[in-house]
């Protein structure tokens, strides 16, 4: 009987996760998507932490079936209409809850490294590909 190589398993160095990551939450019957940045992934791709006390995110979800994959992250000023706030975590990373943008299972899900597909997006900011069970559902009405 031949001899089996065994080797070491390797599970991969820290820098193989993208540091974004997304969760599906639940609170008092009501249900969230919850987005963390650990501070690593803040200065690689906004070249530095966020200031919870100035920062806030924009979050660009769409429901084009070309797009409906993708969601885009654009720091900004705290104080804009549409920013996002944002609550500090662990070791300096920190995360937002949003209510979920799509008809969503109930009960949670556990946290997805989100793979970032462009790191410079137009407009600034970054876009990552979302999980199956949180993208948007496509519209297929065609827009005028």
């Amino acid at each position: 009987m031949p001899l089996l190589t065994v080797s070491m398993f390797e599970t991969g160095s820290a820098s193989s996760s993208s540091g974004v990551s997304m969760s599906q939450g639940e609170t008092r019957g009501k249900q969230f998507f919850r987005i963390g940045f650990t501070a690593a992934a803040q200065e690689e791709l906004f070249g530095r932490t966020f200031d919870l006390e100035k920062d806030g995110l924009q979050l660009i979800v769409t429901n084009d079936k070309n797009l409906n994959h993708l969601i885009g992250f654009r720091l900004v000023d705290k104080e804009k209409a549409d920013a996002l706030p944002m609550t500090s975590s662990a070791r300096g990373s920190c995360s937002l809850r949003v209510k979920p943008w799509r008809a969503v299972s109930a009960g949670k899900r556990k946290a997805v490294q989100l793979a970032i597909v462009n790191r410079q997006v137009q407009g600034g900011g970054i876009s990552a590909k979302l999980p199956d069970w949180a993208r948007p559902e496509v519209n297929l009405k065609p827009t005028p």
